[in-house]
């Protein structure tokens, strides 16, 4: 069965197995993103890396935020990956400022 054929409610239950990296490359591909999936992939990520759920008002947050919040440590991860490859002994500033 092509994806898009699937029911709604499959799609999600299958999603929710997912990385948020798997996520994007599979919205990429359907072009479906619903915020269930990310809220799902938000608190997924919070139980792996013991953050609080009260952390994140989920209900309330856009779509993209939510897909930053899920994305946020594997992206930190890749830059810190990519600092060591790099042979940087210092992580630097992403961004600096000035209060």
């Amino acid at each position: 069965l092509p994806l898009p054929s699937l029911p709604l409610d499959t799609l999600v239950y299958v999603q929710s197995f997912l990385d948020p990296h798997d996520i994007l490359n599979l919205h990429r591909i359907s072009f479906l993103s619903l915020s269930t999936v990310w809220i799902n992939a938000v608190r997924q990520i919070a139980l792996q890396y013991n953050v609080l759920p009260s952390t994140f008002p989920l209900e309330n947050t856009s779509l993209a935020t939510l897909e930053h919040i899920a994305t946020s440590p594997s992206r930190f991860l890749s830059r810190l990956e990519w600092e060591v490859r790099a042979g940087h002994k210092k992580l630097p500033p992403f961004a600096t400022q000035t209060i």
